[in-house]
């Protein structure tokens, strides 16, 4: 008998608590809770990319290779989101951020991908290719080609790299041309106009 009371108080105790934790006000004072990760290997995300190109050579084998790496440290300390201008509600209580500059250098444009062609075709010169028609000629194919949803991650990187209308860059010497491929091989197809005698997309 003695035993089911205290079950019964301890019931209705949790019951008594459970309510006032749903309805009462002190759970909307509870602060927003950040999820962090202590300072020991491995801490960060990794993208590795790369591509190899095989040499033309008589016996020997031999592979050109390329490797792209990006790196995204993992926050440990809840300041790393205090410090983000995404989150305004944070930057007046704790940190007087300046984010026009931050915003201004966004909204700024630069000439990126066509350095990006433009160093893509003096690489493929020096091996003995006409550098800048294959990129184009990899413009109009990659625009030629039907990029659905299942497609892998590698094609929708290329994709978005020879595809110029993903971004608004700033006009260079070459940057005509390559939006014509691009509205060349998103109309006809036929990229066969580009003298080159080899495909990036199919490497």
């Amino acid at each position: 008998m003695f035993k089911g009371s205290i079950c019964k108080q301890f019931i209705l105790l949790a019951y008594l608590f459970v309510m006032l934790w749903v309805t009462g006000d002190f759970r909307l004072m509870r602060q927003k809770r950040f999820l962090i990760f202590p300072r020991q290997a491995p801490t960060r995300h990794q993208f590795i990319g790369g591509i190899g190109i095989p040499a033309d050579l008589a016996y020997e084998s031999l592979t050109i290779g390329y490797v792209l790496k990006a790196m995204y440290w993992l926050p440990f300390n809840e300041t790393h989101f205090r410090e983000n201008p995404y989150f305004p509600e944070y930057k007046d209580g704790f940190y007087n951020l300046n984010t026009s500059a931050f915003l201004s250098h966004r909204s700024r444009r630069s000439t990126l991908r066509w350095d990006i062609y433009d160093i893509l075709s003096d690489r493929l010169d020096s091996y003995g290719y006409r550098g800048q028609e294959c990129v184009m000629m990899a413009i109009c194919e990659a625009n030629a080609l039907t990029f659905v949803r299942h497609y892998d991650v590698f094609g929708e990187l290329m994709h978005i790299l020879f595809s110029p209308s993903t971004s608004h860059d700033l006009e260079a010497d070459l940057s005509q041309n390559y939006r014509e491929a691009e509205k060349v091989g998103s109309s006809s197809g036929d990229c066969t106009i580009y003298d080159c005698n080899f495909s990036i997309m199919e490497l």
